[in-house]
């Protein structure tokens, strides 16, 4: 890990240097991209690397304003999802509560999206992420596809009311409702499969 990538956990007044490894939920990944262009790409790429080991965990990216670079731009091209940005930061290290507030003002994700990350979640089982849809997640979807992420925190429970950032709602309720293990944030073996 490069020294531009960084960790905030709840109550997100604090980032840390980023180390490998599963991360526990509610923590949000932070590529500072306000360092020497040369290393702006790979502090993306290891963001990516983290957030594939903990999907649950958003990306947020901070920038400074100069135009990205091509290889930069490469490196964005492969992050899933929908990172949150933070602009305008010139030579500080960014603030917590601007990240935070960053990845709490992304838009919610639609129902498609949120399919999307169940199934992901559910090692690419459909028809698993069909039901986990129809069971966990159905009454917080209006009818314009539109998901109610208060409505799934609240039905999620108490690990979910303090954390920022969809992803880690959504994982709580799988966890609670029995999908994925991985209280701590370990591996996500699959838990209802076998009944299918």
């Amino acid at each position: 890990m490069i020294d531009q990538l960084f960790l905030l956990d709840s109550p997100y007044e604090r980032l840390r240097l980023a180390k490998a490894g599963t991360l526990p939920l509610g923590t949000i990944i932070v590529a500072d991209l306000t360092g020497d262009t040369a290393e702006r790409p790979t502090a993306v790429l290891d963001a990516v690397a983290l957030h594939r080991e903990s999907p649950w965990c958003p990306i947020c990216f901070v920038t400074d304003g100069r135009a990205p670079s091509a290889p930069l731009l490469e490196a964005l091209a492969q992050v899933p999802g929908d990172p949150a940005w933070v602009a305008g930061i010139d030579g500080a290290r960014p603030m917590a509560e601007d990240v935070a507030e960053a990845v709490r003002s992304r838009l919610s994700p639609d129902a498609e999206r949120l399919e999307d990350f169940v199934t992901f979640r559910l090692g690419g089982a459909e028809a698993l992420g069909a039901t986990a849809i129809e069971a966990t997640f159905a009454d917080a979807i209006d009818a314009d596809g539109d998901v109610d992420v208060d409505a799934l925190r609240t039905d999620a429970g108490l690990p979910a009311l303090d954390v920022v950032g969809w992803e880690a709602v959504v994982e709580t309720a799988l966890r609670r409702r029995g999908y994925v293990r991985g209280a701590a944030g370990s591996d996500s073996e699959l838990t209802a499969a076998d009944g299918l």
